[in-house]
């Protein structure tokens, strides 16, 4: 039953291969005006532009791809990039301001809510965690 479900089974039209091709190469042209930004505030605009699409193609594309919107995923991923800074660091006072704003998140109220909506705890928890963690260990 299986040899002939795979014996009749179809490939997908080379129309949708197309498609998919076409949304990919959006998607990475906007990570690549991401990426040189360097952390800076970018708009849906500049990402469009970059892209050399409209708003509604961008969008469209992102989803089918990402399953998210351009910048949601990219509020994502600088999130993410603040983690890994907070994972990263030797924890000290002002490391999770420098950490958000080092990935371009400059309302730190919000990166806070958002950090922990994303990761399930507090920056500042992340960071206390790394402390515990590379704190020396005293024997008697």
């Amino acid at each position: 039953m299986l040899t002939d479900l795979y014996l009749h089974a179809q490939l997908p039209p080379a129309r949708k291969l197309r498609a998919a091709t076409k949304l990919a190469k959006i998607v990475r042209k906007a990570e690549d005006c991401f990426a040189a930004a360097q952390g800076e505030p970018i708009a849906l605009s500049d990402l469009c532009a970059a892209a050399g699409v409209s708003q509604g193609t961008l969008y469209h594309a992102f989803n089918m791809m990402c399953d998210a919107a351009p910048m949601e995923y990219f509020k994502k991923r600088r999130l993410t990039d603040a983690r890994m800074t907070l994972l990263g660091c030797v924890p000290q006072r002002g490391s999770v301001k420098l950490a958000a704003l080092g990935a371009g998140l400059t309302h730190l109220g919000r990166f806070a809510a958002d950090y922990r909506s994303l990761f399930g705890e507090l920056p500042a928890t992340t960071l206390r965690n790394v402390a515990s963690e590379t704190a020396p260990v005293v024997t008697r």
